[in-house]
């Protein structure tokens, strides 16, 4: 496949290209196959295809690794380390994009007993132009879509800051690959 000698390009050009663009190649490669496996219905259980997805897969946590070795990942144990907490959830809803993902975040109420209904704050990556975003809630859910381009932790306030909540991306983009190709 032509993904294994740009994937050798971009391991040789460590000094050529950033972090963020290995992210981007790997995503758009991962969504690459996974759109034509979900067209087609072919290759579903073929044995390279899944070999492709998982050396690729292996590759994006090797790039993850990578960036968490030479970037501060500022959200990451500020929040709790917990998605769900006190009657919260923060959820994501992954969409391949033209460049990087498309990443719906969602913070919802899982005790009903207890509605969302204040001002919730999304803190992201500082490499957003608003690091911090207030959301305010509507038929008891928060929501926020942002366009990633690499991995990061995202952490949310909500209930007046009584209640933290915590999400690394990172995790989350290899499980919806890796789940997948399952």
């Amino acid at each position: 496949m032509i993904f294994k000698f740009t994937e050798l390009y971009l391991r040789r050009s460590q000094f050529i290209f950033t972090t963020e663009m290995k992210f981007a190649y790997l995503m758009d490669s991962m969504s690459s196959i996974k759109e034509e496996i979900e067209s087609t219905g072919m290759f579903r259980n073929d044995v390279k295809v899944k070999k492709e997805m998982t050396r690729l897969i292996k590759l994006y946590k090797e790039t993850v690794k990578e960036y968490l070795d030479n970037q501060i990942d500022f959200q990451k144990g500020k929040w709790g380390g917990k998605n769900e907490s006190n009657g919260r959830r923060l959820s994501a809803f992954i969409e391949a994009g033209a460049y990087g993902r498309k990443i719906m975040l969602e913070v919802d109420a899982t005790d009903l007993s207890k509605p969302l209904t204040n001002i919730v704050i999304f803190h992201l990556h500082p490499s957003f132009s608003n690091a911090s975003v207030e959301v305010k809630a509507q038929n008891n859910k928060a929501q926020l879509e942002v366009i990633v381009l690499f991995p990061f932790t995202v952490g949310v306030e909500c209930d007046n800051n009584q209640t933290k909540l915590e999400l690394d991306l990172s995790e989350l983009i290899a499980s919806e690959i890796s789940d997948f190709i399952a």
